[in-house]
């Protein structure tokens, strides 16, 4: 028990220090980014017409923060995301970041857990299948889908349903809503829009996953099926399902 939770919180640590490490490193490349947020957004102000200057992008450092040293400031967003659960706002979008993913986080979590669902319930019974038949042909197509599906990625699989679908279909069946739902309230009728497109995010990403899960199935069901407990119930007369 004691190693177990030497484990549990070395790797709780780890991820932490992880993520501490990923937030340090994007910020620093945002940094080195040419202009910082303030000159940005009063830039796009500038196009519309509006005259500015550079007291007033001084101004618009001091109220963002941006005069601050970096450190500093990478340590405030770092405090304000793990106690106050705030990530700050958007420099484009001027928004803040809490209201723009709340409904897409839910979207996210849906479609990955329905993925990961469809996967398992795909991955058992065809890697049990597989173990235990001895067709050649259903062993060897099910290995070349499964080793198919570990080396072509999720990226370049929704590339290419997405170039298929638009040579063929004229639609490359991107986006989860249609032009008519995507900032509209939710109701059965974008609730059916959803369903309509959600299948494809959801193919790709359990694509990777099926394949994973399938192979380890598979492994584990040939590994059971070798051991001796299993050939002494064969030599009893037992076979398949008992």
């Amino acid at each position: 028990m004691g190693k177990f939770l030497q484990f549990t919180l070395m790797r709780a640590f780890m991820s932490v220090f992880t993520l501490l490490t990923v937030s340090l490193i994007v910020f620093t490349l945002m940094e080195l980014v040419p202009g910082n947020c303030a000159e940005r957004y009063l830039a796009f102000k500038n196009t519309q017409g509006s005259q500015i200057t550079v007291a007033d992008i001084k101004a618009e450092e001091r109220r963002l923060g941006l005069d601050r040293p970096f450190l500093i400031r990478w340590g405030s967003w770092v405090g304000n995301v793990t106690f106050k659960g705030e990530f700050g706002d958007s420099c484009i979008l001027r928004l803040n970041i809490n209201q723009l993913l709340s409904d897409k986080f839910w979207i996210s979590l849906t479609l990955c857990m329905v993925a990961l669902i469809a996967a398992y319930l795909i991955a058992i019974p065809i890697g049990i299948i597989s173990a235990s038949s001895t067709s050649a042909l259903a062993n060897n197509t099910l290995r070349f889908v499964s080793y198919l599906g570990l080396a072509l990625p999720n990226f370049l699989l929704a590339l290419i349903i997405m170039l298929a679908s638009t040579v063929w279909f004229g639609d490359s069946l991107t986006g989860l809503f249609s032009k008519e739902f995507r900032d509209a309230a939710w109701s059965w009728a974008r609730f059916q829009d959803f369903i309509s497109r959600a299948w494809l995010p959801i193919f790709i990403l359990g694509w990777s996953a099926t394949a994973f899960a399938l192979q380890t199935v598979r492994a584990l069901m040939l590994d059971e099926n070798g051991k001796l407990y299993v050939t002494a119930a064969r030599a009893r007369g037992l076979y398949g399902r008992r």
